[in-house]
């Protein structure tokens, strides 16, 4: 079964106290065997005021472990083995508890590169020292575990970082691992707010719900919609009066139209008034002003094969329950280490588990045991930077495989992206002539070979008069492309600068933008330079750069480039607007109108009706009462001024007027 545990750790005294109010201390409760413990762990800060003792300290980014054990326990049985990872050397078998002599003559025996001369003083079982016999710093050694028992572990540390004058010296327990651990923490969600119905309103009840705070607010304030509105804050405790009064200022509710009951955190709101014996929308709640303990959640198992090892037949036993916390950039440091009993249970449940454990290999360490690299492009496994050993170039017959942690791959020589930072200097890539780097993406940080073409270390691409012309496909990235001197491409489709900064146009050496910043056309006539002046295809001026079009206006006509010359095929035309050939004629909008009251009337450029539209007529007879126009027949409407239907005699026979379309109707504008 699980049973819940809230611990509150007095981080500066050490120590466990009730809770975040007061600092009254407290112990461990007694547990047993086979439960699994679930953990609210809440790190405080004294404060040194009675009234608000404590503020709660942020560890969810920290590194959190929790253990129990018995301190300096030794294993009874099994043996270890100790590694230079730097030479890849491991021991043979060394029994738990062998004398120093022994470890001695063990570590001479097999780590003959660099610690051959070691010397090793200590207790039988340990702890023992290693004094390497030569001068100077060495890979730090690891030590593994061979079916120690109780579960154990071989902890070394280094005493002495060797030097020029200095040996290494190193420092070896072994020792009994923790009988349970858990260092995999949840950080404790927000407070909340919600709102649920006790009782639906309808024609014979009325409606009730309730607002319920949870994960344990202890200052802010929320809100409540309902309807259109928000009420003012409500505190995390307010009493119920309080709550009632928030509600019932807010329009949407109303004075006298709700009654709340309940305690502060489990309001009952029951409507009332002109909202009783009704259904009634549920009521919503923002809870972000709301204050909660920052806390972390877990689980730890007492179902493990160390704790059954360790209790036995025995009824119960006390062991050391301890707390170790390292900061996100900071020391680690033990902030509580208390008693605990466990005791055995009568009833036996699910078979025991192993107890996890804790990594002990440093990432120098872990890379060295488990990077892998066989030095001819292929069958790589990295923890993250890629080295290629010295010496070795891929070419175009290797295909590098990256082997991720979830078991996925990516080859790269055939295609991929190869990322900054990815291979150190005097390193090469295929060669460029041929089809391997096709498509390739080239970081910053590459060296790229070609012969013509070099990329250094920094992504700069170094000035060469040759023409780079292989690597159909290639893209480099901008602070190469910014760097490239001269490359002209020779595969249709693609753009490629000159040896002046100039961006040609695709598979011809025609200028397409010019280093000046003039915009060519093909045929090599500016289309639009650097002022921003934009050419008609001849040369002659079609806009200046403020925007003014250059033009003359002959009957109507606006005339390009003086109004001679073919027509500018391709041009959409606007309404209004017609093309004649060589000019763009503005058409007419003006016709009689015919008829009473009914008008019709012709009027070729208008095709449909457009809101924003202006026509002019000319009615033949005065109106006597509403009236509607009907313009080539695409559906009469209604004619109104400010608004309103027209009345009687508004237009007279003859007379010309101006009306614009809104959308619906046609408005008298004169």
């Amino acid at each position: 079964m699980s049973q819940q545990i809230s611990l509150y750790i007095d981080v500066q005294n050490r120590q466990l106290v009730r809770s975040d109010s007061t600092s009254i201390p407290t112990t461990l409760p007694d547990v047993f065997q086979g439960d699994t413990l679930g953990l609210y762990l809440e790190f405080l800060n004294a404060t040194g005021s009675n009234a608000a003792p404590y503020t709660d300290i942020d560890y969810s980014a920290a590194a959190v472990t929790v253990a129990i054990g018995t301190i300096g326990a030794q294993p009874t049985a099994g043996n270890f083995t100790i590694t230079d990872t730097a030479a890849t050397q491991t021991t043979a078998n060394i029994a738990f508890n062998a004398t120093a002599s022994a470890v001695q003559t063990a570590i001479q025996a097999a780590l003959t590169t660099n610690w051959a001369s070691a010397t090793v003083t200590g207790n039988a079982g340990g702890p023992y020292t290693i004094t390497n016999g030569a001068n100077g710093a060495e890979t730090a050694l690891v030590g593994s575990s061979v079916s120690l028992t109780p579960a154990g572990f071989v902890s070394i540390g280094t005493i002495q970082t060797g030097t020029g004058s200095l040996p290494q010296i190193q420092y070896v327990e072994v020792l009994q691992s923790p009988i349970a651990l858990q260092d995999t923490w949840t950080a404790y969600p927000a407070p909340t707010a919600t709102v649920t119905q006790l009782q639906a309103g309808s024609g014979t009840q009325n409606e009730i719900q309730q607002i319920t705070l949870g994960n344990n607010p202890y200052a802010g304030a929320f809100v409540v919609n309902f309807g259109s509105q928000t009420s003012n804050p409500i505190q995390w405790n307010a009493s119920p009066a309080a709550v009632q009064t928030a509600l019932l200022a807010m329009s949407s509710i109303g004075s006298g139209n709700v009654s709340v009951g309940g305690s502060a955190g489990a309001w009952v709101v029951t409507f009332t008034g002109s909202l009783a014996l009704a259904s009634q929308s549920l009521m919503t709640t923002v809870a972000s002003g709301l204050v909660g303990p920052l806390a972390l959640t877990g689980s730890l198992s007492l179902n493990t094969a160390a704790i059954e090892e360790a209790i036995g037949e025995t009824a119960s036993i006390t062991e050391t329950f301890a707390i170790k916390v390292t900061p996100s950039g900071g020391n680690a440091f033990t902030c509580l280490q208390e008693q605990i009993t466990i005791y055995n249970d009568l009833i036996v449940g699910a078979p025991s588990i192993p107890t996890p454990g804790v990594s002990y290999y440093t990432e120098t360490e872990a890379d060295a045991l488990f990077l892998t690299f066989t030095g001819d492009g292929t069958g790589v496994m990295f923890p993250g930077l890629l080295s290629i050993a010295s010496g070795k170039t891929l070419t175009a017959s290797h295909t590098l495989t990256l082997t991720g942690t979830d078991g996925s791959t990516l080859n790269i020589g055939t295609g991929g992206t190869l990322g900054a930072g990815a291979f150190s200097s005097g390193y090469t890539l295929p060669d460029a002539t041929t089809s391997a780097l096709g498509g390739v993406i080239i970081g910053t940080g590459l060296n790229v070979t070609s012969g013509t073409v070099t990329a250094d270390i920094g992504g700069t691409v170094q000035a060469h008069s040759s023409v780079l012309d292989t690597l159909a496909g290639t893209t480099f990235d901008s602070s190469v492309l910014s760097a490239v001197p001269n490359i002209v491409n020779q595969n249709s489709g693609l753009v490629a600068l000159d040896s002046s900064g100039n961006l040609l146009y695709p598979a011809t050496s025609t200028a397409l933008a010019d280093n000046s910043g003039d915009l060519n056309y093909s045929t090599g006539n500016t289309l639009a330079d650097s002022s921003g002046f934009l050419y008609y295809n001849s040369g002659t001026t079609l806009a200046n750069a403020t925007g003014s079009l250059y033009s003359t206006v002959t009957s109507g006509k606006i005339m390009v480039s003086g109004g001679s010359g073919s027509p500018i095929t391709g041009l959409t035309i606007g309404t209004g607007l017609t093309n004649t050939g060589t000019a763009l004629a503005v058409a007419s909008t003006w016709a009689n109108a015919f008829g009473t009251n009914t008008y019709t009337a012709t009027i070729s450029s208008v095709v449909t009706y457009t809101t924003g539209m202006i026509v002019t007529v000319t009615f033949a007879n005065a109106n006597t009462g509403a009236s509607t126009l009907n313009i080539n027949s695409l559906g009469a409407q209604p004619i109104v001024f400010n608004g309103s239907a027209l009345a009687s005699g508004q237009i007279q026979n003859s007379s010309a007027w101006s009306l614009v379309f809104d959308g619906t109707e046609f408005q008298l504008i004169n």
